[in-house]
């Protein structure tokens, strides 16, 4: 979560006034979703809509939140210089959008005149940095392989991708006009050469992204023509055009080729080169950042608050909200009054519309709430349709009782407690003896009664008020003109480090700029310093091998760029590093032997700065001091003038730039004495060096003891004096062994202390698991794919100073990293702190951090020991969990205070006559009712079940997505389409049928008016953009099955799919034209050809006549979770023939599936892609549960393996088609897997390096034995609108 820091600006004081909100609700568009159009005068219970009344603070003279043009320089509602006492929450929340914009791929082949001079034009209409990533095959090629083109044939500014492949930038086109927007890669080539095919995918730089057709990549066949080749474009020509002068030009239908086709020797047609036009239809999705500000204002007058929210998002927001009375988070409407532009949504919740910024780059609205409000919760809705929560859940923002700087607990209320106790005794004692002696009357008893609940309700505020609800937002902010102890080495000792670049960052030439817009956020998440690239001229693009070293024009931006980067880095309150090369650097000029060792600049020294032993540059100076590096001249650090030029130019950057310290490149190549002397002379405020080099090994194994490794690091480190620190390279090589192969053990030395820098000297250590060289797209040294957070947990728990990566940060680890970050400052863990190791054993390592921070890693199992302490779970993840102390002391007091109230309470609530019905009814009872409403125990199902209103809001469903499947919209955006009647007709549906919805060309969410049985006559064919959604009515599916060719985007959801039959096929509608004829079906309960973005979810599937789920011919980016699977032989194909070579490119996850009752094997059976097999529950099988050919991978990943009773049928997998000795390479992994009743798991192959794309699209895997849990619920669900499901 990512905070703002309060404790440095609680001092300040800021006024509201509210009046200067001028809200005009003409302004407004209404979103179709409201409930009205026009304006409400009147909500539930009467309450008005209008302007409330502000709270003014006659401490404070006038200071205002505005949102005027002029406010600041980005148009943002801000605060004027002072910020309120009476402020008691304020975060600042990043949110992500995603923009899609569709557009257009254009492919042309024109001949010439001469018959043999051709042309390929590939263009794109779309914005974007694009590249054409392309390749050729050559006749007589056997297999699919891309190879080069010849290099005549390669267009200017192409650039060779390894040896299979070329990538040519698109430029503007010079063939339209201007106002259109085209670019396009123009390649010729001539008709005589051996080319057979040209094959090529689209890349948007500035994206990232990847565009294919249909999920493979394009081929253009320039010879042997096949309407069979899938992939290939220009197989069916037809008359077409292209934009621009070439308009006229009109291309040869498909009735105009025959008379191009040649037998060939093996009496196969053979196609003569043809001319086509094709246009291909494309989406680009950009993921927008944005970011929302909330702060909440107590009103001192009226015990009142005021939450204020503001974001940059420039378009209309909805804000739908409502509060929380207890700590339950369960939606209340609030009593009024409102803000202007409020609806009432269902009864259950309330829509406002935020008022527009002046200038339109955001919007911003207040909300008032009463002083019984515990919580306010909220979601945002964009006129697109498009919903933002918080990872998953509700926005909800705890309203304190008390202000921040009354939540300390002091003797006073010690006191007061005391005397509450004591009052609540006397009034129970006394209402004790009067009902025993019947005495007193009714009334007299009701006023006693009356008294203990005011009582018990004050200390309950009391209690509440004293336990933060949400720890991570209240952050001690570390000042960083603090009075500690500053050296060069630490800084405070309180620094966290980042990373700010990558091995590409450079390629923008606007780096420095693109990170100054992140300065903001970097200083929200708690970054103390940030790492800067080389700043110099360099030979390299990459700045690591510099020349002119007072030349800061670089690649990564100018030197007023970089000047305005560090200014804007300062008034953010975060220091910078220069990343200062200075072990080489590159000569302008050759000596007499042709060697380049001269140079110019203000720096002109001649060979005497160069090492003189180093053959490859002839240097006339001394010998080295440590490790030449070969790539360029090493200078020679020995020399008086070099050092003195040195030091100069790091004196000159500190005060012409304002770094505030360094990174010091390859230190290993000189004296760390030299590194003293520069420290020294340019006084940094933190300094660090990177010592890199291997660690030690036996036989190719890691050893256990790395001491002398470490002790390299630290001599260095020593030979400076302390003036630097290192970059921990021993830590980070410990971690690997210790997670790839789970040996978390070796995280212990042989005294119990952390193996690496840190566990000898912590105050001189910097840990880190990535950087540019060992990450990034070099890749040199890269941490366990998947594992980062590990990583995380540890470094930023533990002593020494952290660093984080640049591309770590800005991924899907984003929220789990800031976590950690604020974790560390509100127990003020430093580079000092101490470590306890708890546990160090095969799976699982635990350590005690400065008494108060418990953490753990690995798959096993750690709990911090109970006693004195009360620990709370602070953060967790994937394989880690982190806990911190609770004040036992404070907490003790207010837990017996609450207690004491409560038992007295019930007491008197038992004297009190009949009040037993209503109790039973709406007490404990119905308490523990709702508490058992929801049992959602995976990561999709606890994103929507325990909502009670899903029902309401179907299409959040979307979001709940997990695994390949990512991103997939079914039909989000689109009406919702009711299905009326169980009939079907596969020519001429009508509306109210379910057939009449899936063939619909447009998005629709799909639902059922009632219970029903479909029997289909044929194959139900559905259009892309489709959800149907069976929850909340028992809908069953039989005869015909769903058959899904050549789309994309679908969802189905809550179905029991049963008894399917081969269908005989005729004409069947599968669009909102005329139907069309089809062959019979293949008889699978659901069938997926050629389609992407697909999720079936949550579907009992039994009785097909062929498999029960098919996933066939380049099918990708596919999630198949929560189904029950029963009563079939070959359950599952994920790749069809061996012969698909299409099937390379399928990715797909079965997660949370359930199979049982005589299911026989293909669960699933696999080929040629990649598939994780994650959390299902294998209730025996009957031949085997997993197998495959043709080489896919198979990460198997926390299943549950119930093996049979038969002996002989113990094995998890089968490989076929191919010898054991070819078969045993393939990447068939298990990882947490339970094997049960003897079942083996016979693993091969290695595990695989994930793209990222995989790494942010996998599913993080339980451990097996949790899987009866995880799969309870697998199967048709009972949903009952209104209720959780």
């Amino acid at each position: 979560m990512a905070t703002i820091p309060l404790g440095s600006h609680l001092h300040h004081r800021f006024r509201l006034e509210i009046s200067k909100f001028e809200i005009d609700s003409r302004k407004f568009k209404h979103s179709s979703l409201c409930s009205s159009s026009k304006r409400s005068s009147l909500l539930k219970n009467g309450a008005k809509i209008g302007q409330f009344r502000p709270c003014y603070d006659s401490r404070v003279l006038n200071a205002t939140i505005r949102a005027s043009a002029t406010s600041s320089s980005s148009d943002t509602a801000v605060l004027d210089a002072e910020v309120s006492d009476d402020v008691i929450f304020r975060e600042t929340f990043p949110l992500q959008r995603i923009h899609k914009v569709e557009g257009k791929i254009m492919v042309r082949l024109d001949g010439g005149s001469d018959e043999e001079n051709w042309q390929l034009t590939v263009g794109c209409n779309l914005p974007g940095k694009w590249v054409l990533h392309w390749g050729v095959n050559y006749v007589n090629d056997i297999g699919s392989e891309w190879d080069q083109p010849p290099v005549e044939m390669r267009p200017l500014d192409s650039i060779a991708i390894k040896d299979y492949a070329i990538e040519t930038p698109f430029t503007k086109s010079s063939t339209i006009e201007e106002a259109d927007t085209l670019n396009e890669v123009n390649i010729a080539f001539n008709s005589k050469s051996a080319i057979a095919a040209i094959n090529f995918v689209l890349k948007d730089e500035e994206s990232g992204s990847w565009y294919q057709y249909r999920g493979r990549d394009f081929k253009v066949r320039l010879v042997n023509f096949s309407n069979d080749d899938d992939n290939a474009v220009g197989n069916k020509q037809g008359f077409a055009v292209w934009p621009g002068p070439f308009s006229s030009m009109m291309i040869q239908s498909e009735d105009t080729h025959s008379e191009g086709k040649n037998e060939n020797e093996n009496g196969n047609l053979e196609e003569s080169i043809k001319s086509f036009y094709e246009e291909h239809p494309i989406i680009q999705a950009t993921v927008v950042e944005n970011s929302m500000n909330v702060y909440v204002k107590r009103c001192t007058e009226t015990s009142s608050s005021l939450v204020n929210i503001e974001t940059d998002i420039p378009d209309d927001v909805i804000v739908h909200w409502g509060i929380s009375k207890d700590d339950s988070k369960k939606w209340e409407i609030p009593s009024g009054p409102y803000p202007a532009n409020t609806h009432l949504f269902k009864n259950k919740a309330l829509r406002t519309q935020l008022q527009q910024k002046e200038g339109g780059n955001g919007c911003y609205g207040v909300f008032p709430l009463d002083e019984e409000t515990a919580g306010f919760l909220f979601v945002l809705k964009l006129n697109d349709n498009t919903w933002i929560n918080y990872t998953g859940n509700d926005f909800y923002i705890p309203i304190s009782k008390e202000n921040k700087q009354d939540m300390k607990v002091d003797e006073e209320d010690s006191v007061y407690t005391d005397e509450i106790i004591n009052e609540i005794r006397h009034l129970v004692s006394g209402i004790s003896s009067e009902v025993n002696q019947k005495t007193k009357s009714k009334e007299v008893q009701e006023t006693i009664l009356q008294e203990i609940e005011k009582l018990a309700a004050e200390a309950y505020g009391i209690f509440r008020s004293s336990i933060p609800t949400v720890p991570e937002i209240i952050e001690e902010a570390v000042d960083i003109e603090s009075p500690v102890k500053i050296s060069s080495a630490t800084g405070s000792g309180f620094e966290i480090l980042l990373q700010g670049f990558n091995w590409e960052s450079n390629k923008s030439g606007k780096w420095y700029v693109e990170l100054e817009e992140k300065a903001a956020e970097l200083a929200t998440l708690g970054f103390t310093i940030v790492w800067l690239p080389p700043p110099t001229e360099s030979i390299s693009a990459e700045g690591y091998m510099p020349r002119d070293l007072y030349n800061l024009n670089s690649r990564y931006g100018n030197v007023d760029e970089l000047k305005s980067l560090v200014k804007k880095f300062h008034q953010v309150g975060i220091r910078t590093l220069g990343d200062a090369v200075i072990n080489h650097r590159c000569a302008h000029y050759q000596n007499q032997n042709g060697i380049w060792n001269i140079y110019g600049g203000l720096l002109n020294w001649d060979d005497r700065a160069v090492v003189s032993d180093d053959p490859h540059f002839q240097g006339r100076g001394n010998k080295s001091s440590g490790d030449n590096f070969h790539a360029a001249p090493n200078i020679d650090h020995s020399q008086e003038f070099v050092r003195k030029d040195l030091s100069e130019w790091l004196r000159w950057l500190r005060k012409e730039i304002g770094y505030d310290g360094w990174r010091l490149d390859y230190v290993r190549g000189f004296w760390g004495g030299y590194v003293k002397e520069y420290m020294e002379a340019s006084k940094p405020y933190f300094s660090v060096g990177e010592y890199w080099d291997s660690l030690c090994y036996t036989y190719g194994e890691m050893d256990h003891n790395q001491d002398a490794h470490r002790q390299r690091i630290v001599d260095w480190i020593n030979d400076t004096n302390g003036t630097a620190g290192a970059f921990d390279v021993t830590t980070k090589g410990i971690f690997h062994s210790a997670i790839e192969r789970c040996e978390y053990w070796r995280l212990s030395d042989s005294n119990g202390k952390p193996p690496g820098v840190l566990g000898w000297w912590p105050s001189r250590a910097v840990t880190f698991i990535e950087n540019h060289d060992t990450g990034s797209t070099q890749g040199h040294w890269r941490f366990p794919g998947g594992k980062e957070m590990q990583g995380y947990a540890y470094i930023l728990t533990h002593p020494g100073t952290p660093s984080v990566f640049y591309d770590h940060l800005f991924s899907r680890y984003k929220s789990e990293i800031s976590a950690l970050i604020s974790l560390r400052k509100r127990n003020k863990i430093n580079c000092r702190s101490t470590v306890k190791i708890k546990k160090a054993e095969r799976d699982v390592y635990a350590a005690l951090i400065d008494e108060k921070v418990v953490m753990k890693i690995g798959p096993g199992h750690y709990e911090p020991e109970s006693g004195s302490q009360k620990w709370s779970l602070a953060v967790q993840g994937n394989d880690y969990k982190v806990h911190q102390i609770t004040n036992n002391h404070t907490m003790g007091k207010y837990c017996y205070v609450l207690y004491f109230t409560l038992a007295f309470a019930l007491v008197a609530d038992a004297a009190r006559p009949g009040d037993e019905a209503d109790m039973a009814e709406g007490g404990l009872n119905s308490t523990r009712r709702e508490l058992s409403g929801c049992t959602a125990t995976n990561v999709i199902d606890k994103c929507w079940r325990c909502k009670p209103d899903w029902a309401d809001n179907r299409q959040a469903l979307a979001q709940c997505v997990a695994g390949f499947a990512t991103g997939t919209t079914g039909g989000s955006g689109g009406d919702t389409y009711t299905v009326t009647t169980a009939e079907d007709d596969p020519e001429n549906p009508k509306e109210g049928m379910l057939r009449f919805g899936v063939t619909q060309s447009r998005p629709l969410w799909i639902v059922f008016e009632k219970d029903m049985v479909i029997a289909l006559t044929q194959e139900l064919v559905v259009n892309s953009d489709k959800t149907i959604d069976g929850r909340g009515a028992k809908v069953e599916i039989t005869g015909g099955g769903i058959t899904m060719v050549d789309v994309k985007n679908i969802i189905i959801i809550n179905l029991n799919i049963h008894d399917v039959k081969e269908m005989p096929g005729g004409m069947i509608k599968s669009t909102d034209g005329p139907a069309t004829s089809r062959q019979k079906s293949d008889g699978d309960n659901i069938q997926i050809s050629g389609c992407t973005k697909v999720w079936v979810d949550h579907c009992s599937l039994s009785k097909g006549f062929d498999g029960l789920i098919d996933v066939t011919l380049g099918s990708s980016y596919v999630t198949i979770s929560n189904n029950k699977f029963t009563q079939h032989s070959k359950v599952m194909l994920l790749g069809a023939d061996d012969g698909h070579h299409q099937d390379k490119n399928m990715q797909a996850t079965v997660a949370f599936n359930l199979f049982t009752d005589n299911c026989d094997q293909r669960m699933p059976r696999c080929r040629f892609g990649f598939f994780q097999v994650v959390n299902n529950n294998y209730d025996k099988w009957g031949t085997y549960a997993i197998g495959g050919s043709s080489a896919p991978t198979i990460l198997s990943q926390g299943n549950k393996f119930l093996a049979p009773d038969d002996a002989n049928k113990k094995n998890v997998l089968v490989r076929a088609d191919a010898p054991e000795a070819e078969s045993m390479t393939w990447n068939w992994r298990s990882e947490k897997d339970s094997l049960e009743n003897g079942a083996i798991f016979l693993a091969s192959g290695a595990d695989p390096a994930l793209t990222g794309e995989q790494q942010s699209m996998m599913i993080a895997a339980e451990p097996g034995e949790s899987v009866a849990g995880l799969t309870s619920s697998a199967g048709v669900l009972p949903c009952v609108a209104g209720s959780p499901c």
